[in-house]
């Protein structure tokens, strides 16, 4: 499983834990850390299909959404998974800060940007419950 915006590797740790292969990506995921690699989401650095999974609680502070959903589809290999874990919408409560990039109006609206396209389908959803001030959700697409 790639993890995007992996920063200190927490997600990373807890699917090693989980006794899976795991490894993060981040635009700084700080120095000595052994679980996250420097780079970027809008060119990851793997070759096309080598990802059985992506995930990513990191949507807020992608700049070109665009160009990160087709990487995520380019280095899923067939049949592969995008989890996403993401606040509600700003018309659900959701209060964007100084560091979100991108905004959703409802995590509907979410789920029907990362389907246009045609690249991925809705594969699951739950709800995470609160985390500070936001709500979550986690939404499963399949790669198409």
């Amino acid at each position: 499983m790639l993890c995007l915006g992996a920063r200190l590797g927490t997600e990373v740790k807890a699917l090693h834990g989980l006794g899976h292969f795991a490894v993060g990506m981040d635009l700084n995921p700080g120095p000595g850390n052994e679980l996250v690699l420097p780079g970027d989401f809008r060119r990851i650095v793997f070759p096309d299909g080598a990802a059985d999974a992506v995930y990513t609680n990191s949507l807020d502070h992608v700049s070109d959404f665009a160009q990160m959903m087709r990487e995520v589809y380019r280095v899923l290999r067939s049949g592969g998974l995008f989890i996403v874990d993401h606040a509600k919408g700003y018309d659900e409560g959701f209060v964007p800060g100084n560091y979100e990039a991108t905004h959703w109006a409802t995590s509907e609206s979410l789920y029907q940007r990362i389907c246009e396209g045609g690249m991925f389908a809705r594969a699951g959803h739950r709800n995470l419950d609160q985390f500070r001030r936001d709500e979550y959700q986690q939404m499963l697409f399949r790669k198409i």
